[in-house]
């Protein structure tokens, strides 16, 4: 029994190397097989048609990549000639409309230098004088600072007119820095009654002395840098994109809404500026709020150079009481029609 069983046994081990010889030879029949069709339709007609399918291809695309480059270059030379034809046009279109007028720049929400650079130039050539130029810096609206900004508040109230120190500390600093740049002017909405406004308005003199006292006051807690030289007769805020998440840039841009409709109670000549529009900019606040979208400018895509125009002559706008937004959309028009 054990011999017979021994014999199968050798007898299947036979018949399994038979089976892995001939599994090896199939395979390697195969390989050469796939290996000779390879040859033969990569060097016969077939291989002569997809190379010529995929040259027509190739060329194609090269020809559509020239056009695409031809396209963008013309572009960019009819930019460049649009650019060249406003600038030598730029007294026609802006003259001297800001002639005489003493203008604050104040940069909020963190804009690119070189972008109020530019509205500031084209300010200066439409004839305003700068008389303020001016950051408001990130204590203002930090959360950090809340504190901070409660107890400021209470200690500055003594020197601004006509505003209770109850009021929200941003309210409060917002008044500050509206005195600061407007001291001989108290709007008739004035909040609390700490002061007689009738009586209680300074003289020339002394109102230049309580602007000089609240721009320290206001410097030195690092809520504001930068120079006054004057009193303003209107004011252009330039806003930058914000600093933190979406949430925390919406509540700042709040806060700086807030803040130009208290400079606008001063000067009714305020004009809010920013770049490419998004739902949590400043300018968007400002429009959002009924109470200020009827008496504060706004400024979409101003941070360019056909927007710095549109700046200039909305501030001019402003100025004579007529209020507007403007940008690239469809609820706005690029620039007001005089």
């Amino acid at each position: 029994m054990a011999e017979k069983c021994g014999a199968v046994a050798r007898a299947g081990v036979g018949w399994s190397v038979v089976i892995d010889f001939r599994y090896h030879v199939v395979s390697l029949a195969a390989v050469f097989i796939a290996l000779a069709a390879g040859i033969i339709l990569g060097s016969g007609p077939i291989r002569t048609a997809l190379v010529d399918q995929l040259t027509n291809e190739s060329d194609q695309l090269r020809a559509q990549l020239a056009e695409a480059r031809q396209d963008v270059e013309r572009e960019q030379v009819e930019g460049l000639i649009g650019e060249a034809f406003v600038a030598d046009a730029s007294q026609v279109l802006v003259g001297q409309a800001l002639a005489e007028q003493r203008v604050a720049i104040v940069s909020i929400a963190g804009p690119e230098e070189d972008d109020v650079t530019a509205i500031r130039a084209r300010l200066v050539e439409a004839g305003a004088d700068i008389a303020a130029d001016l950051t408001v810096e990130s204590a203002w609206t930090d959360r950090e600072q809340t504190t901070f900004r409660a107890s400021f508040s209470v200690q500055v109230a003594d020197s601004v007119i006509g505003i209770d120190s109850t009021v929200a500390p941003e309210r409060m600093l917002a008044h500050a820095l509206a005195q600061a740049l407007a001291p001989e002017v108290i709007p008739a909405s004035a909040e609390g009654e700490s002061t007689d406004l009738e009586t209680g308005l300074p003289g020339a003199g002394s109102a230049n002395d309580r602007s000089r006292v609240l721009i320290d006051l206001l410097t030195n807690a690092e809520f504001i840098s930068g120079t006054v030289t004057s009193d303003v007769d209107a004011i252009v805020l330039v806003a930058g994109q914000g600093v933190g998440e979406e949430a925390d840039i919406a509540t700042q841009s709040q806060t700086f809404a807030q803040l130009a409709g208290i400079l606008d109670e001063y000067l009714g000549a305020t004009v809010v500026a920013s770049g490419s529009p998004t739902a949590e900019d400043v300018p968007s606040a400002v429009r959002s709020s009924g109470s200020l979208a009827t008496r504060v400018t706004t400024v979409h895509d101003a941070l360019n150079f056909f927007g710095t125009f549109t700046v200039a002559l909305a501030l001019e706008q402003e100025i004579s009481g007529q209020s507007g937004h403007y940008g690239f959309g469809d609820d706005q028009t690029l620039f007001p029609r005089r």
